[in-house]
């Protein structure tokens, strides 16, 4: 008789969940680099994820660096950021929730989150839903 597995930590059900959020925008964002031949982009995934950027993508003139985070949420769960929203160079925000991919940039969240890092409803329904990638490299 085989011992039952132990349910999983929280902290490991974020964490995987997380990841499995990360793959989905990296799934998507190489289908979008295949529909787009001409344009060249470079990603780098930091090993550690310390500073709240899951990835860094370079753009084809290799001057341009967007710092991308990644977050998802289940429909019943409300989204807050857990850390304040620190100034970097160029980020942006892609946000599964609701079965919704949102890509926000930093002035969009600059001007729509609480006190309390919770992300204003009203942001997610003015921002186009599904906003294409090319919104991030213009």
């Amino acid at each position: 008789m085989s011992k039952p597995t132990p349910p999983k930590s929280k902290r490991k059900q974020t964490t995987e969940t997380g990841k499995a959020f990360e793959l989905e925008f990296l799934s998507q964002f190489m289908e979008y680099m295949r529909k787009h031949p001409k344009k060249h982009y470079d990603i780098f995934i930091p090993f550690i994820d310390n500073n709240g950027i899951d990835f860094v993508i370079r753009t084809n003139n290799g001057e341009t660096y967007k710092e991308i985070q990644v977050k998802g949420r289940e429909p019943r769960k409300i989204f807050t950021l857990k850390t304040k929203l620190k100034e970097h160079r160029d980020y942006w925000l892609i946000l599964y929730y609701k079965n919704k991919r949102y890509i926000l940039s930093q002035d969009e969240l600059k001007d729509n989150i609480t006190s309390t890092g919770k992300v204003s409803e009203k942001l997610l329904t003015e921002t186009r839903e599904n906003r294409d990638f090319d919104d991030i490299f213009k």
